[in-house]
């Protein structure tokens, strides 16, 4: 099964029968092409400040391809080399304004008071 496109109005039939589709392709070139679904833009990478709405513990949220893959990272400020270094190369570096945030909000996490 092939999707064609006209070209001259642009419409596309979907799921025409392959040999079907090849056919007209190679018959008439000027009038039938293969469509392509393009391909949607990459998401991108979001990074934010939130805290758990139990224990209100502070972290960095990181959301990859749109929330698909999510990171938290609820460790000291200075060592959050080591968490973008665990992450997929696509997260990139955390923004200067939320680690700036993170470190203004930064407590501790004792497990004892959780």
């Amino acid at each position: 099964m092939l999707d064609i496109k006209i070209a001259r109005t642009g419409r596309v039939f979907y799921q025409v029968d392959g040999t079907l589709a090849v056919l007209l392709i190679e018959a008439f070139p000027d009038i039938f092409s293969k469509y392509e679904k393009p391909t949607p833009p990459p998401t991108p990478t979001t990074w934010g400040v939130g805290s758990f709405p139990y224990s209100g513990v502070r972290h960095i949220l990181v959301c990859l391809e749109g929330g698909r893959e999510i990171y938290r990272f609820i460790g000291p400020p200075e060592r959050i080399g080591e968490f973008e270094n665990s992450l997929p190369a696509s997260a990139g570096k955390c923004p200067k304004s939320v680690l700036a945030k993170y470190a203004a909000e930064y407590v501790p996490y004792d497990p004892t008071n959780a």
